[in-house]
């Protein structure tokens, strides 16, 4: 079948979910509340779709007694278009920002997927899935995993 829709173009959105977040060693996990917004820009050729895009996410987490401010994040969006259904494939750099009992900056990776699903020619929703990795943050020896799930709603352009 022929593809009539196409996701090339830039897009702005915003999101919500949740994270799941450990720091090693010896601390108690934490889940919370995470949500912000993001940008990027969808480059198609035929069925397949690359996607620099920025996100930043602000959350709730606290563990003990260390603040999550804010969580920013550059990725790479790699995606297979089946119409109005986009499914893609996510890697890239996350910075990480905290306050309380320590104020720390954190630099890691992080990989995932997403899938996204246009509702009209300019809006689409979507989930994405994102595994963050931070070691020895600012030098402490503390270790950061955090999984993050978050319902995402755009506008292309």
């Amino acid at each position: 079948p022929v593809q009539t829709f196409t996701w090339d173009g830039f897009y702005i959105g915003g999101s919500l979910g949740g994270a799941a977040i450990d720091i090693k060693p010896g601390f108690t996990d934490d889940v919370a509340v995470i949500g912000g917004v993001f940008a990027g820009y969808n480059f198609q050729a035929d069925r397949f779709v690359f996607s620099p895009e920025l996100d930043i996410d602000a959350t709730n987490a606290s563990i003990g007694g260390v603040n999550f401010d804010y969580v920013a994040r550059v990725k790479g969006k790699v995606g297979y278009s089946f119409d109005r259904v986009l499914v893609s494939a996510i890697g890239g750099a996350a910075f990480a920002k905290t306050s309380g009992a320590a104020s720390l900056n954190g630099t890691g990776w992080l990989v995932g997927a997403g899938a996204d699903y246009a509702i009209t020619d300019n809006v689409f929703a979507g989930g994405e899935y994102l595994f963050h990795k931070f070691d020895d943050i600012d030098n402490t020896a503390l270790d950061v995993d955090a999984h993050t799930f978050k319902a995402r709603i755009g506008f292309k352009f």
